[in-house]
């Protein structure tokens, strides 16, 4: 399964993993002297880790384009960013998503309306793509087509009505072409 947030720009990635030690930091007002403290020690600790992580991943990309590290490090920070939101170490925010979304609760159910918003809107295109070059043939028009621009047409037709069934709908859709 594809996951959300390692396709996400880098710089996102690094805003969702900064943003989770926001949240630690913002937990630091909550606990006594002493732990507040170590707790401090660990913030900093994470947050030179995190710089160092994003610093070796943009150099990866740059230099080893083909090296799985920057890979690794980006999956890492997702995990950083679930840990501190409340979620499982061992699980990223895209996984937790997927699991809360197959559950229908939680904040995934906002990707779940992004999700049904996008759909909506490709399907609006390809009722505008079969109006503007199907429907509106006239029977006349169509009795005068050769057999082979039917076939064509009738073509272009059901790969319109067969775009939801792309393995990228509603995401990467390509809409085919009439030829001709």
């Amino acid at each position: 399964m594809h996951d959300f947030l390692t396709s996400l720009p880098l710089l996102q990635q690094v805003i969702y993993a900064l943003l989770g030690i926001f949240a630690v930091a913002l937990a630091l007002a909550f606990f006594p002297v002493k732990h507040r403290l170590l707790l401090l020690v660990f913030l900093v600790a994470g947050l030179v880790g995190v710089a160092l992580a994003t610093l070796w991943m943009l150099l990866c990309v740059l230099f080893a384009p083909s090296s799985p590290r920057a890979w690794h490090i980006a999956i890492a920070l997702d995990q950083l960013a679930n840990a501190t939101t409340g979620g499982s170490e061992d699980e990223t925010i895209s996984s937790r998503a997927g699991r809360l979304k197959r559950d229908g609760r939680g904040w995934a159910c906002v990707l779940c309306k992004l999700d049904a918003q996008l759909a909506a809107t490709v399907r609006a295109e390809r009722y505008r793509l079969l109006a503007a070059n199907v429907d509106s043939i006239n029977p006349v028009r169509y009795a005068e087509m050769s057999k082979e621009q039917r076939v064509k047409l009738g073509a272009y037709r059901q790969a319109l009505l067969d775009v939801t069934k792309q393995s990228g709908f509603p995401h990467d859709v390509i809409f085919p072409t009439l030829e001709g």
